[in-house]
């Protein structure tokens, strides 16, 4: 039976070490910071969910995904972007 090296196993440690703090971290500020935060936020997401479905890029005039929109009523935004859709809350509201 093979038995790892001293600086096989330290390495092992430290990379599963990396990985547990990088998910810690990342589950801290996926609680901690509120969706659509930032005040074009929605569009990025609405960007990369074009590129998923088509082989073009969107033109500014292209309309965003039923799940997107639908979020954009529910979900709090920031007050530059209450503006530009109707029924949206801010963040102080919410």
């Amino acid at each position: 039976m093979a038995t790892r090296s001293r600086g096989t196993n330290r390495s092992f440690t430290f990379w599963a070490l990396v990985t547990i703090l990088f998910v810690v971290r990342l589950s801290f500020y996926a609680v901690s910071m509120p969706i659509w935060e930032g005040f074009d936020e929605w569009s990025h997401v609405a960007y990369v969910d074009h590129l998923r479905l088509a082989t073009d890029i969107p033109d500014s005039e292209q309309i965003v995904s039923p799940e997107i929109a639908c979020s954009l009523e529910v979900l709090p935004l920031p007050a530059v972007v209450q503006r530009e859709v109707p029924g949206s809350i801010t963040h102080a509201s919410y």
